[in-house]
């Protein structure tokens, strides 16, 4: 199989992983827990409201994530982009439980590249939000495609900039956070927090037709 081929092959196989993997946990992370005696939990209601943006996204980002070339480039750009403006929001409000910040991982690894940080505008969308955790939920859960890309990347051969994709901080901080998704939550709060992640998945895919159209043209 040539290299091109193989790059393909490896992106159609990391979206089904990734999808059979964000459904259904391994044992190395614990025992799947989607209904609680007091209904569905918050994870499974964020799961269930967001699955066609999540799967958009996963489409689009395993066509770009493998290579070292301006695919690949266009792949940490939308990570970038989109993630800075998260993290300043989150940072700006000090809250709980907040995830690990990842953009300075991906910028040493835009400079190993050769390119320069992307600018990254300010997300007024966030700021009407009131329920961070879907946003949390939805970092947090990008380190299991995270895992996979990277795995499959090295069986390619490509070892370069892969601060971001290598970071195991967000698989920690899932742990973390899970107590909090495996419980179930006030209409309110899960029509919240389901604001949230999917403000969160529209940023990352506004991003994506921004930079994609770039990688293809």
């Amino acid at each position: 199989m040539g290299r091109d081929a193989a790059v393909r092959a490896a992106a159609v196989e990391t979206m089904q992983l990734v999808a059979r993997r964000w459904a259904v946990s391994s044992k190395s992370w614990g025992p799947e827990i989607l209904i609680s005696d007091e209904g569905p939990t918050l994870r499974a209601c964020l799961r269930k409201a967001t699955t066609s943006l999540h799967d958009e996204l996963d489409r689009r980002m395993a066509s770009l994530a493998f290579g070292n070339g301006e695919h690949y480039t266009c792949f940490l750009a939308i990570q970038y982009s989109a993630r800075l403006p998260i993290e300043r929001w989150i940072e700006d409000r000090n809250f709980e439980l907040a995830p690990p910040r990842q953009s300075s991982l991906i910028a040493a690894d835009l400079e190993d590249l050769g390119v320069r940080t992307p600018p990254a505008d300010q997300s007024r969308e966030l700021d009407h939000l009131s329920a961070p955790i879907g946003l949390f939920w939805l970092l947090a859960g990008s380190s299991f495609g995270n895992q996979m890309i990277s795995s499959r990347r090295r069986k390619l051969g490509y070892t370069s900039a892969s601060r971001f994709l290598d970071d195991t901080r967000m698989k920690s901080y899932w742990h973390s956070l899970r107590p909090e998704l495996e419980m179930p939550a006030s209409d309110k709060v899960t029509q919240s927090a389901t604001l949230a992640a999917e403000t969160g998945f529209r940023i990352f895919l506004n991003q994506a037709d921004k930079y994609s159209e770039r990688a293809t043209a």
